[in-house]
């Protein structure tokens, strides 16, 4: 999870968020068909809002957004997971 700390100098850190912040539904945004451990760039994640609305959902400002890569796929039950993450 990144919460506002990782983007913003000052930002929030994960023991200052309430927990009705961290919890309900969320949109899941597909982006299974990248390779690898590059960077989620901004055209990755508007071609995967685009398929979204292409299936008639919606999103609004604030809702918890889930970003599907498939790493967990790939990497479950081995250390490989820990040592492809970007330092």
């Amino acid at each position: 999870m990144n919460v506002p700390l990782h983007f913003f100098p000052g930002g929030e850190t994960i023991d200052s968020l309430s927990l009705d912040r961290l919890v309900g539904d969320a949109i899941r945004l597909d982006l299974l068909d990248r390779e690898g451990p590059i960077p989620i760039s901004r055209s990755d994640l508007e071609a995967a809002v685009d398929r979204l609305q292409k299936d008639g959902m919606t999103y609004e400002r604030g809702d918890l957004v889930s970003l599907c890569t498939g790493h967990h796929e790939r990497t479950w039950g081995s250390f490989d997971g820990w040592n492809s993450l970007p330092t």
